[in-house]
């Protein structure tokens, strides 16, 4: 075997070195990709995506904003001077106006950029050029505090005052429309963007995000040459089905001959409107027209809204299937997602 001279690196560690980064924001970004499928927000995702300078390594287009990421992992965190970060070298603040402007340019939905990291902000230090300014760790927490809701005026009136006006000053946005993009800023900085179990994932979650995390290298790499893929092709790359999807319709057949029972409905949504709680049964013999009043008489209340699940359908052949636990969650769960309830459920197991 040949010597390593100097500073050089021997190939097989510089291999090493590439894929201890890579993996972890892979990790990252099949976490958070899942996280959004969950929420049933997710409309694509962007990798490598041009349109996103420095903040390419991860894309979300959700159904309310898009989030672009930009992943920095270590095995050895450091503390940072959020200052230094921000107007030294890596000119971390250029690079967060320009990716701003640009998406907003470009969508037509609110736009946040990320900041992802290991490194953890210096509590022992200043962030403007007096001696006694604020540290990095009290900006990030007040920032992440009161982005959405501080005006200039007040971010100018507090002790971040000297280092908000040095930034308005670099950034070259005007003072209102710096406070915008501020407000569009977040730092998951000390591993933050790492730690999946605070979500509270079970194995099969886990299982999910390791089949998503496979996947994106292999996007990547393509040969199509795309930087946006919908989730359609995501689930269609994965072999998923549609989580969202149920497995059966709830909708009992009515014809124009159904005469509408108006007295009976009238009591039902009476006597749904003054329930909170518990149970209400609707009894009578078989064909006198149960099933039919919930189709046509069940509506909707301000305090409640409908799930419908049918185990029996008429005319229809009934093995395995609407009497099987397992789709009475998946369809439950599925109509749930629909009216914007579950905001972290995913109905079954995805794969097929």
């Amino acid at each position: 075997m040949g010597k390593v001279k100097g500073n050089a690196v021997a190939p097989g560690e510089g291999e090493r070195r590439a894929q201890r980064g890579y993996v972890p924001q892979y990790d990252f970004a099949a976490y958070a990709i899942h996280k959004a499928i969950a929420s049933g927000t997710l409309q694509w995702v962007g990798l490598a995506d041009r349109s996103a300078g420095n903040f390419d390594d991860l894309v979300l287009g959700l159904s309310e904003r898009v989030i672009a990421h930009q992943v920095k992992t270590s095995s050895k965190p450091k503390k940072f001077n959020v200052r230094t970060l921000m107007l030294g070298s890596n000119a971390l603040l250029a690079s967060l106006v320009a990716v701003w402007q640009k998406l907003k340019s470009k969508e037509n939905l609110p736009v946040e950029v990320q900041y992802v990291c290991d490194d953890v902000p210096a509590d022992d230090d200043n962030i403007d050029k007096s001696s006694f300014g604020p540290s990095s760790s009290a900006f990030l927490r007040t920032l992440e505090a009161n982005r959405s809701s501080r005006s200039l005026e007040e971010w100018r009136g507090s002790t971040y005052g000297p280092f908000i006006s040095e930034l308005i000053s670099a950034s070259g946005l005007e003072p209102e429309k710096f406070i915008e993009f501020l407000s569009s800023v977040r730092f998951l900085d000390s591993g933050q963007g790492r730690r999946n179990d605070a979500w509270g994932q079970t194995p099969l979650d886990r299982r999910r995000v390791a089949d998503i995390s496979a996947l994106l290298p292999r996007l990547i790499a393509d040969e199509g040459d795309k930087d946006r893929w919908t989730l359609e092709e995501l689930f269609s790359r994965l072999n998923w089905s549609d989580p969202f999807s149920p497995h059966h319709g709830h909708t009992f057949p009515t014809d124009a001959l159904v005469q509408a029972n108006r007295k009976t409905q009238d009591k039902l949504q009476l006597a749904l409107a003054a329930t909170d709680c518990g149970y209400l049964s609707l009894v009578g013999p078989p064909g006198c027209g149960k099933s039919t009043l919930l189709q046509t008489g069940l509506l909707p209340t301000p305090q409640a809204v409908v799930i419908r699940y049918l185990a029996f359908m008429p005319n229809e052949g009934h093995q395995l299937g609407r009497a099987e636990a397992f789709d009475l969650l998946h369809d439950l769960v599925a109509q749930l997602k629909r009216t914007g309830l579950g905001h972290t459920l995913v109905p079954t197991f995805l794969g097929t």
